[in-house]
């Protein structure tokens, strides 16, 4: 068998790719070796080991340690070492010291997970992903080691070659005995490390080639679960199937990973689906692409995202190449996610803690849209997307107005027909009936948005339950009475509001001190949205009217006496509409003409704006008046 499967080979063993490491001098991967034993013989503290443990928990914040912080040092030691072993490692430009950036595999692992075994190799090695122990155990071993690091491929290796199942304790001594007639390198550390290469340039001989997408999907599913990588496929069909992380990020129909068959290539996307406000949202997180990303067209949605590259279903690096691609796709759209997400958790904490929130921002930036999505994680941390507001037990909206009283918002008296004629009878309102809900139901979170809340006279709509704002859960006497064992109000803990309130609006109600004191204040600012539902040009001309920057900066038309982020113009005024179909959804088919929309209603609230003052100087009217709708192409 050896001697067939030798002559078999015919491999040109002058060719550089073996010569290389056949004349090489020392270990083929010196450089890597030296880099983790330097890990492998560093000293941890109790304390630096779980500052270490912690903080390779977050890799971005890992990724991005200062150079004074006492773990950078072991942050770019961790990354010189995976430069070495895999080829999709990030900067390993910067990081592998070899002129030829040398690897010792394509791995499929993410950098995140990469750092966590690297880690766990040292001081957790039983928790060590295989991927990553096969290729530590090279640089550490590489007598006793291969860098064919990918159980699947051992499991096949050993099939074609071995002609038995992968067994881990004899795949090295099999390989060396299989292919015993090659030539022995100068330094034997490198025997194995030429093996690997010979497999490699044969890969056509041993690696299964899918026929049809129904084959890859299995394959690709194997693949995941022999290599014990964070990913699996939820759902599928004959043409597509859904991926999940690990932690069930977007797993649900609105947003998902999607390999799909179009044109005979594999994509690999990012879908957005059933609702297009998820999707404008979800796109609005996305700063402009990599290069390795396009945005693509997918239906009614709009834009989804998907890899620059394609596979093909014979390709016999494609399952390892889905893996590379998703890897990157997951890795750059996912902490736009986490990140909002982060975002939102700060948000959910703020309201807990203070148990009333004001988000306040200029007209058009979604702050009714945030409240509501606020409300879904207060009611459901765990899957917030699957909480239909209408109607539902543990949500009211209420919307002030400057005739809004304390008797609409608290209690107040209405007359009641009876058998006599009518009788007054003291009712509760919108937040009385509201918290006596919530009192009720203790182990839920009841929540109450008021929207445009510095519209009404909040001192006096609000009366004494200012000082319920404050101490929950004590009953405050209020101004009228059910009964003189109902005298008092209470707002039990459970209950939290969310006021929205637009800045830009200086005709409404001063919120005075007391008031200001008993709520948070959250500032909800212009985006620039991406996607082909928004028009990313017009926003930046009207953007330009008001700020130099990020609404920090005035520019020269805004007055003296505002704020860019108080006036500024929202993102939604910027956003397509469509007609609606039977169902209430956007008709993709029939947009609205967007001239129509800049002509009646931004061009009228900007000059609205020069006559009461906000934005001024020469050539104002004329940079207003010079607005108009320009394609990508004009520019």
């Amino acid at each position: 068998m050896e001697e067939n499967i030798n002559n078999e080979l015919a491999i040109n063993f002058d060719d550089e790719t073996f010569t290389s490491i056949i004349d090489c001098e020392e270990f083929y991967f010196q450089k890597g070796r030296e880099a983790l034993n330097k890990w492998l013989n560093y000293e941890l503290d109790d304390t630096i080991q779980r500052r270490l443990f912690n903080s390779i928990k977050d890799y971005n914040y890992f990724k991005n340690l200062s150079t004074d912080d006492e773990l950078f040092e072991l942050k770019e030691l961790f990354f010189e070492i995976i430069s070495y072993c895999d080829l999709h490692a990030n900067d390993k430009e910067k990081y592998n010291k070899y002129l030829d950036k040398r690897v010792l595999a394509k791995a499929g692992v993410r950098m995140s997970p990469w750092i966590t075994h690297l880690y766990n190799y040292k001081c957790f090695p039983d928790k060590a992903n295989v991927t990553v122990k096969n290729a530590l155990d090279v640089l550490k071993d590489p007598i006793n080691s291969i860098n064919s690091i990918s159980i699947t491929h051992r499991r096949l290796i050993s099939k074609y070659y071995l002609k038995s199942e992968y067994d881990e304790l004899t795949f090295v001594d099999g390989l060396k005995s299989c292919f015993s007639e090659i030539p022995i390198p100068k330094v034997l550390e490198n025997h194995t490390i030429l093996i690997a290469n010979i497999l490699y340039n044969q890969k056509e001989k041993w690696m299964l080639k899918p026929k049809k997408f129904k084959d890859f999907t299995e394959s690709f599913k194997k693949y995941l679960a022999e290599e014990n990588l964070p990913f699996q496929i939820v759902k599928e069909e004959k043409d597509w199937f859904w991926i999940a992380d690990s932690e069930g990020n977007f797993n649900s129909e609105e947003i998902h990973y999607e390999l799909i068959i179009e044109q005979n290539q594999i994509n690999i996307d990012l879908h957005f689906e059933k609702s297009i406000k998820t999707a404008q949202y979800f796109r609005s997180l996305i700063d402009s692409l990599p290069a390795f990303l396009r945005w693509k067209e997918w239906g009614e949605w709009g834009n989804c995202i998907s890899h620059a590259k394609k596979i093909s279903i014979d390709d016999v690096d494609g399952i390892e190449n889905a893996i590379s691609y998703l890897n990157e796709l997951y890795d750059y759209t996912i902490e736009f996610y986490r990140k909002d997400k982060q975002a939102m958790k700060e948000k959910v904490r703020l309201l807990k803690y203070k148990k009333q929130i004001i988000l306040q921002g200029p007209p058009g930036t979604g702050k009714t849209r945030l409240a509501k999505e606020i409300v879904k994680v207060m009611i459901d941390k765990n899957a917030p997307e699957n909480v239909n507001l209408t109607n539902h037990r543990q949500f009211k909206i209420v919307q002030f107005h400057p005739s809004y009283t304390y008797e609409d918002f608290v209690r107040g008296i209405a007359t009641i027909p009876n058998e006599n004629g009518i009788e007054y009878q003291v009712v509760d309102r919108g937040i009385a009936e509201f918290a006596q809900r919530a009192f009720e139901d203790s182990i839920n979170n009841y929540v109450l948005i008021i929207d445009e809340i510095n519209r009404a006279n909040l001192s006096s709509v609000l009366g004494e339950l200012i000082y319920a704002l404050e101490y929950r859960g004590k009953g405050i006497e209020g101004m009228y009475s059910k009964t003189e064992a109902d005298k008092k109000l209470v707002l039990p803990p459970n209950l939290y509001i969310i006021g929205t309130m637009n800045t830009a609006d200086r005709s409404v109600g001063h919120i005075d001190y007391a008031i200001r004191r008993r709520f948070a204040f959250v500032d909800v600012l212009p985006t620039c949205l991406a996607g082909d539902d928004f028009d990313e040009i017009l926003f930046n001309k009207v953007k330009a009217l008001f700020t130099v920057d990020e609404y920090m900066t005035r520019s020269p038309f805004l007055s003296s006496e505002f704020d860019p982020k108080d006036v500024a113009l929202g993102h939604s005024y910027f956003i397509k509409q469509y007609e609606k179909d039977a169902e209430g959804n956007d008709d993709k088919s029939k947009p609205y003409d967007f001239a129509l929309r800049l002509e009646y209603e931004i061009k009228p609230i900007l000059r609205e704006y020069i006559k009461d003052g906000i934005l001024i100087g020469i050539g104002i009217e004329q940079e207003v008046e010079a607005l108009q709708i320009e394609s990508k192409e004009d520019i």
